[in-house]
């Protein structure tokens, strides 16, 4: 023990080996200003974590909003078919078409059922939600709506797809392809539907053209108010048009 120095007062600077020039007098004071100190640092962190956590409720929501609700949709259609068929007829061959919408709504639902698992758990279920590539994709909505539209739309998808577009750009545009037929059967009462997805030097473009009653009011509907959000996330652009001789065309298109 050095000479001065009392067995039980620590020397200045020793409080807790955390304040140089605290007195034992001003160490509860110090304690308290570091505490506080430690909870603002905190704060940052708390505040990163509740960002995060709505950022991923946002992502959540916007993907149900728009694959899985369009998915319903088309599953709903498949089976109101279903319905239809039972009631007004029930010979073998509307008992067979029956069968096929009952079996085509179940392998929507199917499908939904993996999707809704790959958004909320991201990687667990992204073969089963996602198919082997973008045409793959794209030919699956096709083939949902198809069932819906009560006849398969013509398809032309460019060779070029196939690993040269951007995952995020992919989604969004496999999403605009669904919302577009989607409309059709809400809105159009067509008969023929043309899908084209075309790569051309810097742009990707998805066009699909009805024979339907025209475009009225659809203009202005939610559906396609989303879709030209989407492009303009990519510098993109939406157009529609009432043809010359009856229907619509949509065309969605982005910058690559």
């Amino acid at each position: 023990m050095s000479a001065g120095s009392s067995p039980n007062v620590p020397p200045r600077g020793a409080v807790g080996g955390s304040f140089p020039d605290v007195t034992p007098e001003q160490a509860p004071l110090a304690q308290s200003r570091l505490h506080l100190g430690n909870e603002g640092d905190h704060r940052p962190r708390n505040a990163t974590r509740r960002d995060a956590a709505s950022a991923e409720r946002d992502r959540i929501a916007a993907a149900l909003s728009t694959n899985i609700v369009q998915r319903l949709f088309a599953a709903g259609l498949a089976l109101d078919g279903a319905s239809s068929g039972l009631r007004t007829s029930t010979t073998v061959q509307a008992t067979i078409i029956t069968a096929h919408h009952v079996d085509n709504a179940v392998r929507i639902l199917d499908e939904t059922i993996n999707e809704i698992r790959a958004i909320i758990f991201p990687g667990t279920e992204r073969g089963a939600a996602e198919g082997p590539n973008l045409p793959g994709r794209l030919q699956a909505v096709v083939t949902d709506m198809a069932a819906v539209l009560g006849f398969p739309p013509s398809v032309f998808l460019s060779a070029a797809l196939t690993g040269a577009v951007p995952r995020d750009l992919g989604d969004d545009l496999v999403v605009a392809l669904r919302e577009s037929l989607a409309n059709v059967v809400r809105h159009a009462r067509a008969r023929s539907v043309a899908v084209s997805v075309r790569m051309i030097p810097g742009r990707l473009s998805l066009e699909v053209t009805d024979d339907g009653v025209g475009i009225g009011r659809m203009s202005r509907n939610r559906g396609l108010r989303f879709m030209q959000e989407r492009a303009e996330q990519h510098s993109g652009t939406l157009w529609t048009s009432t043809l010359d001789h009856g229907g619509t065309r949509v065309v969605w298109s982005v910058p690559l």
